[in-house]
């Protein structure tokens, strides 16, 4: 059973990537193809493939994180269980791989529009291309980010283990003054 939740989620994992990525370059070609910055051949060749990996990637992922989750035992009573670390490790991978995304969408964002309003960079349909794709990524990480919190914040804290000392708690020592001998 084991296997079976290593293929989900390796296949979760590398799809989702997959659609992150053609989502970039799609969106990337498209605004340019759209706004006639670049329409050259590559570029429709760019954003066919983006679209072609999309259609595959998408429902790839969807697909298996809903065998994923009709696969998993509760949770909540496998807290201590491999499963259970394997899943946070999965959510808490992939909500710090979000925020670095988001970070940097988020820079070259701010930087694109700052740009634009001091004079380095020219007003006009490559600054808007620019401005949309990074916008538009920024966007995207921040949803990614959101729908793997939520998922996350669905799983019940886990339980402190019990006590070392056959299940009675022992209560801490006073601290003691130096030179006092110990209680």
């Amino acid at each position: 059973m084991f296997l079976l939740y290593l293929y989900l989620y390796a296949v979760i994992l590398v799809s989702l990537a997959a659609t992150y990525l053609a989502l970039f370059f799609g969106l990337d070609a498209g605004l340019d193809l759209l706004l006639g910055v670049r329409t050259t051949t590559g570029v429709r060749q760019t954003v066919a493939r983006s679209v072609g990996m999309l259609l595959a990637a998408a429902p790839l992922w969807l697909g298996h994180w809903i065998w994923l989750h009709r696969a998993l035992p509760n949770l909540a009573d496998a807290k201590s269980s491999v499963l259970a670390f394997v899943h946070r490790f999965y959510l808490y991978a992939l909500l710090g791989l979000m925020v670095l995304a988001v970070l940097g969408w988020g820079s070259a964002a701010a930087t694109a529009l700052v740009g634009v309003l001091i004079g380095a960079q020219q007003p006009g349909p490559e600054a808007v291309a620019r401005f949309g794709t990074r916008f538009g990524m920024l966007f995207l990480s921040i949803a990614l980010w959101v729908f793997h919190w939520q998922e996350l914040a669905a799983i019940p804290p886990q339980e402190a283990a019990p006590p070392a000392s056959g299940g009675q708690a022992v209560a801490p020592a006073a601290p003691v003054a130096p030179g006092e001998p110990q209680r």
